[in-house]
């Protein structure tokens, strides 16, 4: 999530501030490249694993290695759920609680 408002912030601003945030989705996909280097090393994941997944956000959807569809069903509902349900109550605390507004 950092390394996508990176992106955004980098399109505002002078250049320092755009430098700046360009350093979180360097250091994302850095970080990325280097797991996948790591594990590809240690033989913790097949090289089928390598081959239908992708460094970037939807990049194996979008390139077809994956369906969209086999994507949303390996999600988590009900921790999906539980997240949302803490949001909800943080801002309910803040607006009944501390008195402040969303």
């Amino acid at each position: 999530v950092l390394a996508l408002w990176g992106v955004g912030n980098t399109l505002i601003g002078p250049v320092p501030v755009k430098l700046w945030w360009a350093g979180f989705p360097a250091f994302g996909l850095a970080g990325s490249a280097h797991q996948d280097y790591r594990q590809k090393s240690d033989g913790k994941r097949p090289a089928s694993y390598f081959e239908s997944t992708s460094l970037l956000p939807f990049g194996a959807i979008a390139s077809g290695k994956q369906s969209l569809s086999k994507a949303i069903a390996e999600l988590n509902y009900p921790a999906g759920a539980a997240g949302v349900g803490v949001y909800v109550a943080i801002q309910l605390a803040k607006v009944f609680v501390f008195k402040r507004p969303f």
